[in-house]
């Protein structure tokens, strides 16, 4: 079962597909602005701004930092919120700390998401949604709601 947070934050995140940095290539986008934060990998501040727009709006997530893939993988791991099979509403980090974003939909170990600060058409970063495939084992799926 979604949560009303889990759906307005997805809905929220939907709503930003197509989002680019601007200029290309700079890393400047609103989602790390929201944070205080100058242009940067922005993937974790695009989680973080959407789980924060649509909750109390106070700048912070559990997780401490916003803009640390790391810091949602050790936060998920103290407070047992990692599993390894995504459901909808999950924010998924790879493992490797490098990216995360939101599980928009799963079917067994294949999900599709929706995500910031990836690659797209002409070499720019943008929010889209992409297919992918837990069976890798790539991929901790974090319940901040359980």
């Amino acid at each position: 079962m979604i949560t009303k947070h889990q759906q307005r934050a997805l809905a929220l995140a939907v709503s930003q597909k197509g989002m680019r940095e601007q200029p290309k290539g700079s890393n400047d986008q609103k989602y790390s602005r929201y944070f205080h934060q100058p242009p940067q990998f922005w993937c974790a501040d695009f989680v973080a701004y959407c789980l924060d727009r649509t909750g109390n709006h106070d700048h912070k997530v559990p997780w401490g930092y916003p803009s640390a893939v790391k810091n949602i993988n050790t936060w998920a791991q103290r407070t047992g919120k990692i599993h390894h099979q995504p459901m909808k509403g999950d924010i998924f980090t790879l493992r490797d700390n490098s990216h995360t974003g939101f599980v928009l939909s799963a079917e067994g170990s294949r999900f599709m998401t929706i995500e910031g600060n990836t690659s797209g058409p002409g070499g720019d970063f943008y929010v889209a949604s992409h297919a992918r495939d837990a069976s890798s084992g790539m991929y901790n799926f974090v319940r901040p709601w359980s």
